[in-house]
């Protein structure tokens, strides 16, 4: 056996010392698993076709078209139309020329994607203003200015 000299004096082990012919053998029969684990995995298993969602037609909701805007509403003015998709059974259309505002989606999802503002106004393509919704809840003006009266002080 050939050692080499290291700075510190000892003795370097050989490059091919067994230790490392073992670990080389033992990094063949790991890649061999793997392989033989790859080509199991590769290998075109039948599955069951599962049948496809059926969704019935959605509800089309025509919106009603405003004039204007107050400072209190929210005005959305989208780039492309639908706003929104969503999962459910109804489509919010333009009140004026039909195209689809929400695809999917109720009133109150979409309220719940723009919270903000006392009605939520979205544009349409055809420059109509449509409401999806008004009162917004806790979000309306009229809920802070509702005091309930004070009992006398005793």
């Amino acid at each position: 056996m050939i050692g080499l000299k290291t700075n510190h004096g000892a003795p370097a082990p050989c490059p091919r010392s067994r230790e490392a012919l073992r670990l080389e053998r033992d990094w063949a029969a790991d890649e061999a698993r793997w392989e033989a684990q790859l080509r199991k995995a590769g290998r075109a298993i039948p599955m069951e076709r599962q049948p496809a969602i059926v969704r019935g037609p959605a509800v089309r909701t025509m919106l009603d078209v405003v004039d204007g805007v107050t400072r209190y509403d929210s005005l959305i003015i989208p780039r492309a139309l639908p706003v929104t998709t969503g999962s459910e059974a109804e489509d919010l259309a333009c009140g004026k020329c039909g195209s689809a505002i929400a695809s999917r989606a109720s009133r109150d999802t979409v309220r719940r994607s723009y919270p903000q503002g006392e009605r939520l106004v979205i544009r349409c393509t055809c420059r109509a203003l449509n409401v999806i919704c008004g009162k917004a809840g806790r979000n309306n003006r009229q809920f802070f200015r509702q005091r309930t009266p004070r009992s006398p002080r005793t």
